[in-house]
């Protein structure tokens, strides 16, 4: 009787080592798959930070200082950026995309595109 209440116990923990690690994960996260530092802002595409990044760049009161978008999850997308500027600007822009250990897979075309874009001024 001992033996069989034993090897019962035994086997309830067991069960209880396979379970509790399943249960200790995180829970899933949210539709966020990337997150500009500046702000804190998470957003719902690359795309969409990379835009806020270049809106914060673009700011008027702004020091035009790099601005940073962290990954958040895998992502199949394609982006694209386009800076306007003129031939008198002294500054450029400055993106950080940080990985964070995730990966970006173009979807259909290249995965990043950024064109420089000086409009052409008439006399």
């Amino acid at each position: 009787m001992t033996k069989k209440l034993l090897s019962i116990l035994l086997a309830v923990l067991m069960v209880l080592t396979f379970v509790t690690p399943a249960m200790a994960e995180d829970p899933p996260a949210g539709t966020a798959v990337a997150r500009l530092e500046s702000t804190g802002a998470e957003y719902e595409t690359l795309q969409a930070a990379i835009d806020a990044a270049k809106a914060a760049i673009d700011d008027e009161n702004g020091d035009h200082s790099a601005q940073t978008v962290t990954l958040l999850k895998n992502v199949t997308e394609s982006v694209k950026a386009y800076y306007v500027t003129s031939i008198y600007t002294d500054w450029d822009y400055s993106l950080i995309i940080d990985l964070n250990g995730y990966t970006v897979t173009g979807n259909g075309d290249s995965v990043f595109h950024f064109e420089k874009i000086i409009p052409r001024v008439f006399p």
